[in-house]
Protein backbone atom coordinates (compact mmCIF):
# COMPACT_ATOMS: atom_id res chain seq x y z
CA UNK A 1 0.00 0.00 0.00
CA UNK A 2 0.84 3.47 -0.63
CA UNK A 3 2.66 5.37 1.96
CA UNK A 4 4.97 8.89 2.71
CA UNK A 5 7.53 9.22 5.15
CA UNK A 6 5.61 10.41 8.61
CA UNK A 7 5.28 14.42 8.75
CA UNK A 8 6.53 14.69 12.31
CA UNK A 9 10.17 16.17 12.61
CA UNK A 10 12.94 13.48 13.01
CA UNK A 11 10.51 10.49 12.78
CA UNK A 12 11.97 7.93 10.54
CA UNK A 13 8.92 5.41 10.24
CA UNK A 14 6.36 5.49 7.06
CA UNK A 15 2.67 6.52 7.30
CA UNK A 16 -0.06 4.21 8.03
CA UNK A 17 -1.76 3.33 4.69
CA UNK A 18 -4.53 5.34 4.27
CA UNK A 19 -5.67 6.34 7.67
CA UNK A 20 -2.67 7.83 8.35
CA UNK A 21 -3.08 10.58 5.61
CA UNK A 22 -5.16 13.54 7.00
CA UNK A 23 -7.48 14.75 5.29
CA UNK A 24 -7.54 18.23 7.46
CA UNK A 25 -4.15 19.78 7.49
CA UNK A 26 -2.78 17.28 4.99
CA UNK A 27 0.16 15.34 6.32
CA UNK A 28 0.97 11.93 6.71
CA UNK A 29 1.47 9.95 9.64
CA UNK A 30 2.90 6.40 11.21
CA UNK A 31 0.93 4.54 13.56
CA UNK A 32 2.69 6.24 16.55
CA UNK A 33 2.06 9.70 15.55
CA UNK A 34 -1.65 9.15 13.50
CA UNK A 35 -3.88 10.64 16.69
CA UNK A 36 -5.49 14.09 17.40
CA UNK A 37 -2.30 15.66 20.07
CA UNK A 38 0.05 15.75 16.81
CA UNK A 39 -2.04 17.33 14.41
CA UNK A 40 -5.55 18.70 13.97
CA UNK A 41 -8.96 16.36 14.40
CA UNK A 42 -10.09 15.28 10.83
CA UNK A 43 -13.72 15.52 11.85
CA UNK A 44 -13.88 19.36 10.03
CA UNK A 45 -16.87 18.86 6.72
CA UNK A 46 -17.98 21.47 4.83
CA UNK A 47 -21.28 20.43 3.32
CA UNK A 48 -21.31 23.30 0.67
CA UNK A 49 -17.97 22.50 -0.66
CA UNK A 50 -16.29 19.17 -1.18
CA UNK A 51 -14.47 19.02 -4.16
CA UNK A 52 -13.54 15.23 -3.11
CA UNK A 53 -15.10 13.16 -1.09
CA UNK A 54 -14.26 13.64 2.36
CA UNK A 55 -11.22 16.12 1.83
CA UNK A 56 -12.02 19.88 3.99
CA UNK A 57 -12.95 22.55 2.18
CA UNK A 58 -10.19 24.39 3.17
CA UNK A 59 -7.52 21.68 2.34
CA UNK A 60 -9.21 21.06 -1.32
CA UNK A 61 -8.61 25.24 -1.84
CA UNK A 62 -5.08 24.71 -0.64
CA UNK A 63 -3.91 22.29 -3.09
CA UNK A 64 -6.70 23.79 -6.11
CA UNK A 65 -4.63 27.14 -5.72
CA UNK A 66 -1.21 24.83 -5.35
CA UNK A 67 -2.42 23.87 -9.15
CA UNK A 68 -3.21 27.23 -10.70
CA UNK A 69 0.22 29.18 -9.74
CA UNK A 70 2.06 25.98 -11.58
CA UNK A 71 -0.94 26.21 -14.51
CA UNK A 72 -0.31 29.39 -14.89
CA UNK A 73 3.27 29.19 -14.90
CA UNK A 74 3.47 26.08 -17.75
CA UNK A 75 1.62 27.66 -20.48
CA UNK A 76 -0.50 24.82 -21.76
CA UNK A 77 -1.62 26.94 -24.74
CA UNK A 78 1.90 26.91 -26.49
CA UNK A 79 2.05 23.11 -25.29
CA UNK A 80 -1.31 22.62 -27.66
CA UNK A 81 -0.07 24.94 -30.09
CA UNK A 82 2.85 22.89 -30.54
CA UNK A 83 0.92 19.77 -31.45
CA UNK A 84 -0.94 21.38 -34.19
CA UNK A 85 1.12 23.82 -35.75
CA UNK A 86 -0.17 26.66 -37.66
CA UNK A 87 -2.76 26.62 -35.30
CA UNK A 88 -3.58 28.71 -31.73
CA UNK A 89 -5.16 27.25 -28.98
CA UNK A 90 -6.65 28.91 -25.89
CA UNK A 91 -7.08 27.41 -22.75
CA UNK A 92 -8.31 29.61 -19.57
CA UNK A 93 -7.01 28.39 -16.45
CA UNK A 94 -9.85 29.38 -13.51
CA UNK A 95 -8.97 31.82 -11.28
CA UNK A 96 -11.77 30.48 -8.60
CA UNK A 97 -10.78 27.39 -7.17
CA UNK A 98 -14.81 26.57 -7.19
CA UNK A 99 -14.93 26.75 -11.03
CA UNK A 100 -12.15 24.32 -11.84
CA UNK A 101 -14.32 20.69 -13.95
CA UNK A 102 -13.21 17.40 -12.54
CA UNK A 103 -12.83 14.57 -9.79
CA UNK A 104 -10.82 13.61 -7.20
CA UNK A 105 -7.27 13.21 -9.19
CA UNK A 106 -7.52 15.31 -12.23
CA UNK A 107 -8.94 18.35 -13.47
CA UNK A 108 -10.14 19.21 -16.87
CA UNK A 109 -9.29 22.27 -19.18
CA UNK A 110 -11.54 23.16 -22.51
CA UNK A 111 -8.98 23.65 -25.53
CA UNK A 112 -10.18 25.64 -28.44
CA UNK A 113 -8.57 26.22 -31.34
CA UNK A 114 -8.86 28.90 -33.73
CA UNK A 115 -10.40 26.84 -36.29
CA UNK A 116 -12.70 25.57 -34.10
CA UNK A 117 -11.35 22.60 -32.91
CA UNK A 118 -11.89 21.58 -29.45
CA UNK A 119 -9.54 19.11 -26.73
CA UNK A 120 -9.38 18.84 -23.49
CA UNK A 121 -6.21 18.97 -21.54
CA UNK A 122 -6.40 16.50 -19.00
CA UNK A 123 -4.15 17.44 -15.49
CA UNK A 124 -3.66 15.47 -12.73
CA UNK A 125 -3.95 17.45 -9.19
CA UNK A 126 -1.54 18.09 -7.15
CA UNK A 127 -2.77 16.43 -3.65
CA UNK A 128 -0.84 15.84 -0.93
CA UNK A 129 -1.37 12.20 -1.11
CA UNK A 130 -0.45 12.29 -4.89
CA UNK A 131 1.86 9.00 -6.14
CA UNK A 132 5.89 9.71 -6.63
CA UNK A 133 6.58 11.11 -9.74
CA UNK A 134 7.75 7.74 -11.54
CA UNK A 135 4.71 6.27 -10.50
CA UNK A 136 2.33 8.92 -12.16
CA UNK A 137 4.29 8.42 -15.25
CA UNK A 138 3.77 5.28 -15.52
CA UNK A 139 0.23 5.35 -14.79
CA UNK A 140 -0.20 8.46 -18.00
CA UNK A 141 1.88 5.81 -20.10
CA UNK A 142 -0.03 2.66 -19.26
CA UNK A 143 -3.39 5.32 -19.74
CA UNK A 144 -2.08 6.91 -22.65
CA UNK A 145 -0.59 3.14 -24.68
CA UNK A 146 -4.14 1.60 -23.46
CA UNK A 147 -6.66 4.34 -25.25
CA UNK A 148 -4.07 4.25 -28.31
CA UNK A 149 -4.50 0.71 -28.77
CA UNK A 150 -7.98 0.65 -28.20
CA UNK A 151 -8.47 4.04 -30.58
CA UNK A 152 -6.62 2.35 -33.51
CA UNK A 153 -9.24 -0.62 -32.93
CA UNK A 154 -12.10 1.43 -33.59
CA UNK A 155 -13.40 2.03 -30.40
CA UNK A 156 -15.18 5.61 -29.25
CA UNK A 157 -12.51 6.30 -27.46
CA UNK A 158 -10.48 9.98 -27.83
CA UNK A 159 -7.75 10.31 -29.30
CA UNK A 160 -4.31 11.05 -26.94
CA UNK A 161 -1.84 13.95 -27.79
CA UNK A 162 1.29 14.01 -25.35
CA UNK A 163 3.27 17.35 -24.59
CA UNK A 164 6.25 17.21 -27.11
CA UNK A 165 8.13 18.90 -23.66
CA UNK A 166 7.56 17.41 -20.10
CA UNK A 167 6.85 19.30 -17.48
CA UNK A 168 8.56 17.99 -13.90
CA UNK A 169 5.68 19.76 -12.11
CA UNK A 170 2.82 18.88 -13.97
CA UNK A 171 1.41 15.67 -15.11
CA UNK A 172 -1.08 16.29 -17.95
CA UNK A 173 -2.19 15.40 -21.68
CA UNK A 174 -4.54 16.81 -24.51
CA UNK A 175 -7.55 14.51 -25.66
CA UNK A 176 -10.11 15.48 -28.14
CA UNK A 177 -13.09 16.94 -26.88
CA UNK A 178 -15.85 14.21 -26.42
CA UNK A 179 -19.87 15.89 -26.85
CA UNK A 180 -22.58 15.04 -24.90
CA UNK A 181 -22.91 14.33 -21.19
CA UNK A 182 -21.91 11.73 -18.87
CA UNK A 183 -24.26 9.42 -17.96
CA UNK A 184 -25.51 8.72 -14.36
CA UNK A 185 -23.33 6.79 -11.47
CA UNK A 186 -24.98 4.61 -11.40
CA UNK A 187 -27.36 4.17 -13.78
CA UNK A 188 -30.97 3.86 -13.06
CA UNK A 189 -34.20 2.60 -14.73
CA UNK A 190 -35.72 6.29 -13.56
CA UNK A 191 -32.74 8.08 -14.34
CA UNK A 192 -33.14 8.18 -17.87
CA UNK A 193 -36.38 5.94 -18.95
CA UNK A 194 -35.89 6.89 -22.41
CA UNK A 195 -32.21 6.88 -22.81
CA UNK A 196 -31.56 3.41 -21.68
CA UNK A 197 -32.47 1.10 -24.47
CA UNK A 198 -30.16 3.47 -26.75
CA UNK A 199 -27.52 3.82 -23.96
CA UNK A 200 -27.69 -0.30 -23.39
CA UNK A 201 -27.70 -1.19 -27.41
CA UNK A 202 -24.60 1.04 -27.67
CA UNK A 203 -22.99 -0.55 -24.78
CA UNK A 204 -23.17 -4.17 -25.84
CA UNK A 205 -21.69 -2.71 -29.43
CA UNK A 206 -18.73 -0.75 -27.61
CA UNK A 207 -18.24 -4.22 -25.67
CA UNK A 208 -18.46 -6.81 -28.39
CA UNK A 209 -15.59 -4.33 -30.63
CA UNK A 210 -13.59 -4.47 -27.36
CA UNK A 211 -13.87 -8.23 -27.54
CA UNK A 212 -11.86 -8.15 -31.09
CA UNK A 213 -8.68 -6.26 -28.87
CA UNK A 214 -6.90 -9.43 -26.84
CA UNK A 215 -3.44 -9.45 -24.60
CA UNK A 216 -1.37 -12.26 -23.73
CA UNK A 217 -1.97 -11.83 -19.78
CA UNK A 218 -2.81 -9.84 -16.66
CA UNK A 219 -1.91 -6.52 -15.91
CA UNK A 220 -2.13 -3.09 -17.69
CA UNK A 221 -0.59 -2.26 -21.10
CA UNK A 222 2.70 -0.11 -21.43
CA UNK A 223 4.37 1.39 -24.46
CA UNK A 224 7.35 -0.58 -25.52
CA UNK A 225 10.69 0.93 -24.51
CA UNK A 226 12.61 -0.50 -28.30
CA UNK A 227 9.46 0.21 -29.97
CA UNK A 228 7.55 3.34 -28.51
CA UNK A 229 5.41 3.32 -31.84
CA UNK A 230 4.46 -0.27 -31.72
CA UNK A 231 2.67 -2.45 -30.35
CA UNK A 232 2.32 -1.82 -26.52
CA UNK A 233 3.63 -4.92 -23.85
CA UNK A 234 1.91 -6.34 -20.79
CA UNK A 235 3.30 -4.95 -17.06
CA UNK A 236 2.40 -4.75 -13.49
CA UNK A 237 -1.12 -4.21 -12.94
CA UNK A 238 -1.94 -0.75 -12.31
CA UNK A 239 -4.16 -0.78 -8.78
CA UNK A 240 -5.46 1.79 -6.63
CA UNK A 241 -5.74 -0.44 -3.52
CA UNK A 242 -3.06 -2.66 -4.09
CA UNK A 243 0.56 -1.13 -5.05
CA UNK A 244 4.32 -0.80 -3.52
CA UNK A 245 6.42 2.59 -2.39
CA UNK A 246 8.94 1.35 -4.72
CA UNK A 247 9.31 0.16 -8.52
CA UNK A 248 7.97 -1.39 -10.23
CA UNK A 249 4.74 0.07 -8.03
CA UNK A 250 2.92 -2.64 -8.56
CA UNK A 251 2.67 -6.21 -9.01
CA UNK A 252 2.16 -8.36 -11.87
CA UNK A 253 1.42 -9.53 -15.12
CA UNK A 254 -0.50 -12.69 -13.67
CA UNK A 255 -1.14 -15.82 -16.34
CA UNK A 256 -4.48 -16.42 -14.46
CA UNK A 257 -6.68 -14.53 -12.06
CA UNK A 258 -6.74 -16.72 -9.41
CA UNK A 259 -2.79 -16.43 -9.35
CA UNK A 260 -3.49 -12.14 -9.79
CA UNK A 261 -5.91 -12.52 -6.72
CA UNK A 262 -4.11 -15.24 -4.12
CA UNK A 263 -1.04 -13.21 -5.01
CA UNK A 264 -2.84 -9.44 -4.09
CA UNK A 265 -4.07 -11.26 -1.00
CA UNK A 266 -1.02 -12.95 0.11
CA UNK A 267 0.57 -9.12 0.29
CA UNK A 268 -2.12 -7.62 1.68
CA UNK A 269 -2.06 -10.03 4.50
CA UNK A 270 1.64 -10.03 5.06
CA UNK A 271 0.98 -5.82 5.16
CA UNK A 272 -1.45 -6.99 7.89
CA UNK A 273 1.30 -9.04 9.86
CA UNK A 274 3.56 -6.19 9.50
CA UNK A 275 1.41 -3.36 11.47
CA UNK A 276 1.12 -1.87 7.99
CA UNK A 277 -2.87 -2.12 7.39
CA UNK A 278 -5.96 -2.22 9.00
CA UNK A 279 -4.51 -1.42 12.73
CA UNK A 280 -7.24 -0.59 14.18
CA UNK A 281 -9.07 -3.79 13.06
CA UNK A 282 -6.31 -6.03 11.94
CA UNK A 283 -7.49 -9.36 12.86
CA UNK A 284 -11.25 -8.80 11.25
CA UNK A 285 -9.05 -7.89 8.31
CA UNK A 286 -6.53 -10.65 8.53
CA UNK A 287 -9.60 -12.94 9.01
CA UNK A 288 -11.39 -11.32 5.84
CA UNK A 289 -8.54 -12.03 3.87
CA UNK A 290 -7.93 -15.67 5.27
CA UNK A 291 -11.60 -16.29 4.30
CA UNK A 292 -11.63 -14.45 0.77
CA UNK A 293 -8.08 -16.29 -0.40
CA UNK A 294 -10.05 -19.93 0.92
CA UNK A 295 -12.92 -18.86 -1.75
CA UNK A 296 -10.52 -18.13 -4.29
CA UNK A 297 -8.01 -21.32 -4.26
CA UNK A 298 -11.35 -24.06 -4.17
CA UNK A 299 -13.09 -21.90 -7.07
CA UNK A 300 -12.99 -24.48 -9.99
CA UNK A 301 -14.06 -22.13 -12.81
CA UNK A 302 -10.90 -19.83 -12.89
CA UNK A 303 -10.08 -20.70 -16.45
CA UNK A 304 -12.69 -20.29 -18.25
CA UNK A 305 -12.30 -18.45 -21.08
CA UNK A 306 -8.42 -17.34 -20.26
CA UNK A 307 -7.55 -19.73 -22.71
CA UNK A 308 -8.67 -16.84 -25.67
CA UNK A 309 -6.70 -14.08 -23.98
CA UNK A 310 -7.28 -11.27 -21.58
CA UNK A 311 -9.10 -7.84 -22.47
CA UNK A 312 -9.21 -4.68 -21.50
CA UNK A 313 -11.83 -3.54 -18.42
CA UNK A 314 -12.26 -0.14 -17.45
CA UNK A 315 -11.30 0.53 -13.53
CA UNK A 316 -13.51 3.03 -12.84
CA UNK A 317 -16.94 1.82 -15.04
CA UNK A 318 -19.99 3.88 -12.16
CA UNK A 319 -21.39 5.31 -15.20
CA UNK A 320 -20.11 9.08 -15.65
CA UNK A 321 -17.75 6.89 -17.66
CA UNK A 322 -19.94 7.01 -20.44
CA UNK A 323 -20.42 10.21 -22.42
CA UNK A 324 -24.21 10.31 -24.33
CA UNK A 325 -26.11 12.21 -26.40
CA UNK A 326 -29.54 13.02 -25.88
CA UNK A 327 -31.31 10.15 -27.31
CA UNK A 328 -28.58 7.97 -25.19
CA UNK A 329 -26.11 6.84 -27.97
CA UNK A 330 -22.59 6.56 -26.65
CA UNK A 331 -20.70 9.12 -28.15
CA UNK A 332 -17.29 7.79 -26.28
CA UNK A 333 -15.68 6.11 -23.41
CA UNK A 334 -13.91 8.52 -21.08
CA UNK A 335 -11.51 8.26 -17.84
CA UNK A 336 -9.03 5.21 -18.52
CA UNK A 337 -6.96 5.98 -15.57
CA UNK A 338 -5.99 2.45 -13.97
CA UNK A 339 -7.26 0.51 -17.14
CA UNK A 340 -5.76 -2.97 -17.10
CA UNK A 341 -6.54 -6.33 -18.68
CA UNK A 342 -8.05 -9.30 -17.15
CA UNK A 343 -10.26 -13.31 -18.28
CA UNK A 344 -13.17 -12.69 -20.49
CA UNK A 345 -15.38 -13.20 -17.72
CA UNK A 346 -14.36 -10.34 -15.54
CA UNK A 347 -13.69 -8.02 -18.59
CA UNK A 348 -17.20 -8.38 -19.85
CA UNK A 349 -19.04 -8.86 -16.13
CA UNK A 350 -21.42 -6.22 -16.34
CA UNK A 351 -19.91 -2.55 -15.83
CA UNK A 352 -20.67 -0.98 -11.47
CA UNK A 353 -23.01 1.67 -13.40
CA UNK A 354 -25.57 -1.17 -14.02
CA UNK A 355 -25.78 -2.36 -10.22
CA UNK A 356 -28.24 -1.27 -7.58
CA UNK A 357 -26.16 0.91 -5.40
CA UNK A 358 -28.48 0.29 -2.46
CA UNK A 359 -29.03 -3.55 -3.18
CA UNK A 360 -25.64 -4.25 -3.72
CA UNK A 361 -24.01 -1.84 -0.16
CA UNK A 362 -26.92 -2.47 1.71
CA UNK A 363 -27.78 -5.73 1.10
CA UNK A 364 -24.89 -7.22 -0.56
CA UNK A 365 -27.14 -8.79 -2.85
CA UNK A 366 -25.63 -11.19 -5.73
CA UNK A 367 -28.71 -10.65 -8.07
CA UNK A 368 -28.99 -9.43 -11.39
CA UNK A 369 -30.71 -5.76 -11.69
CA UNK A 370 -33.43 -4.99 -14.49
CA UNK A 371 -30.39 -3.10 -16.30
CA UNK A 372 -28.05 -6.29 -16.32
CA UNK A 373 -30.80 -8.14 -17.43
CA UNK A 374 -31.59 -5.93 -20.37
CA UNK A 375 -27.62 -6.05 -21.05
CA UNK A 376 -28.13 -9.88 -21.34
CA UNK A 377 -31.21 -10.04 -23.86
CA UNK A 378 -28.81 -7.42 -25.72
CA UNK A 379 -26.15 -9.91 -26.12
CA UNK A 380 -28.51 -12.46 -26.76
CA UNK A 381 -29.58 -10.26 -29.65
CA UNK A 382 -27.00 -9.63 -31.07
CA UNK A 383 -25.38 -13.21 -31.20
CA UNK A 384 -23.08 -13.34 -28.64
CA UNK A 385 -24.26 -15.67 -25.41
CA UNK A 386 -20.91 -15.64 -24.81
CA UNK A 387 -20.85 -12.44 -23.07
CA UNK A 388 -24.20 -12.57 -21.71
CA UNK A 389 -22.80 -15.35 -19.92
CA UNK A 390 -19.80 -12.93 -18.48
CA UNK A 391 -22.96 -10.84 -17.12
CA UNK A 392 -25.06 -13.76 -15.91
CA UNK A 393 -21.82 -15.33 -13.72
CA UNK A 394 -19.53 -12.35 -13.21
CA UNK A 395 -20.84 -10.92 -9.69
CA UNK A 396 -18.01 -12.24 -7.74
CA UNK A 397 -15.74 -9.59 -9.99
CA UNK A 398 -17.35 -7.08 -8.39
CA UNK A 399 -17.30 -7.86 -4.91
CA UNK A 400 -13.59 -9.13 -5.31
CA UNK A 401 -12.44 -6.13 -6.08
CA UNK A 402 -14.45 -3.81 -3.83
CA UNK A 403 -12.48 -5.88 -1.25
CA UNK A 404 -9.28 -7.45 -1.44
CA UNK A 405 -7.13 -4.96 -0.11
CA UNK A 406 -9.94 -3.35 1.05
CA UNK A 407 -11.11 -2.97 4.83
CA UNK A 408 -14.02 -5.94 6.13
CA UNK A 409 -17.07 -5.01 5.33
CA UNK A 410 -19.73 -7.56 6.54
CA UNK A 411 -22.51 -6.70 3.99
CA UNK A 412 -20.24 -7.11 1.34
CA UNK A 413 -18.47 -10.49 2.51
CA UNK A 414 -21.87 -12.30 2.39
CA UNK A 415 -22.53 -11.44 -1.26
CA UNK A 416 -19.04 -13.12 -1.96
CA UNK A 417 -19.76 -16.06 0.17
CA UNK A 418 -22.90 -16.35 -2.27
CA UNK A 419 -21.27 -15.83 -5.59
CA UNK A 420 -18.82 -18.92 -4.47
CA UNK A 421 -21.47 -20.84 -3.63
CA UNK A 422 -21.01 -20.31 0.57
CA UNK A 423 -24.14 -19.45 2.99
CA UNK A 424 -24.06 -15.77 3.96
CA UNK A 425 -23.08 -15.95 7.88
CA UNK A 426 -25.78 -13.15 8.59
CA UNK A 427 -23.48 -11.66 11.34
CA UNK A 428 -24.87 -9.03 13.59
CA UNK A 429 -21.59 -7.55 14.28
CA UNK A 430 -17.97 -7.76 13.87
CA UNK A 431 -17.63 -8.81 16.81
CA UNK A 432 -19.41 -11.81 16.23
CA UNK A 433 -17.54 -12.70 13.05
CA UNK A 434 -14.51 -11.97 14.53
CA UNK A 435 -15.42 -14.62 16.99
CA UNK A 436 -16.40 -17.20 14.12
CA UNK A 437 -13.39 -16.38 11.62
CA UNK A 438 -10.97 -16.99 15.15
CA UNK A 439 -12.53 -20.41 15.67
CA UNK A 440 -12.69 -20.73 11.85
CA UNK A 441 -8.73 -20.09 11.28
CA UNK A 442 -7.10 -21.29 14.93
CA UNK A 443 -4.60 -23.35 13.28
CA UNK A 444 -3.63 -20.66 10.93
CA UNK A 445 0.08 -19.14 12.04
CA UNK A 446 -0.36 -16.00 10.88
CA UNK A 447 -3.12 -15.61 12.95
CA UNK A 448 -1.62 -17.16 16.21
CA UNK A 449 1.22 -14.52 15.53
CA UNK A 450 -0.74 -11.91 15.19
CA UNK A 451 -2.93 -11.97 18.37
CA UNK A 452 0.21 -13.08 20.54
CA UNK A 453 1.00 -9.74 19.34
CA UNK A 454 -2.16 -7.87 20.35
CA UNK A 455 -1.98 -9.58 23.31
CA UNK A 456 1.87 -8.40 24.21
CA UNK A 457 0.72 -4.50 23.13
CA UNK A 458 -2.25 -4.77 25.55
CA UNK A 459 0.28 -6.04 28.76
Amino acid sequence: MLTWPCSIPGCTNRSTPRVGSCLTCCQHFCTIHNDSSFHENPEEHDPEYDHYPGITASADARQLEHLTGLLNSANLSAQADALRPGHTGTIVVPTSTRDYIGGGMNVILPVTFDDGVRWIARVRQKRFDEPPPAMRKMLVASEVASMRAMRENGLKVPNVYLPLTSDPNLDYYFLDFVPGSPATAPLTEHDRPSQLPRLIQDYALFQIALSKLTFSAIGSLYPCPSHPDGQPIIGPLCSRTICLDFEPWFLGPFGSNKERYLTMIEYTLQEIREERLFQQKAVLGYLAHLEIKDMVERYQEWDDGEGEGFYLKHADDKGDHIMINEQGGITGVIDWEWVYTTSKAEAFAAPCAFSSAAEYYQKGTTALSNLEEMLISEYVRLDRPDLAKCVRKGKKFQFLNDMVGEEPNRVLMDGLRECFGRKRMGFESEAEWEEWGRELYRHDMGLTELMEWFDKKER
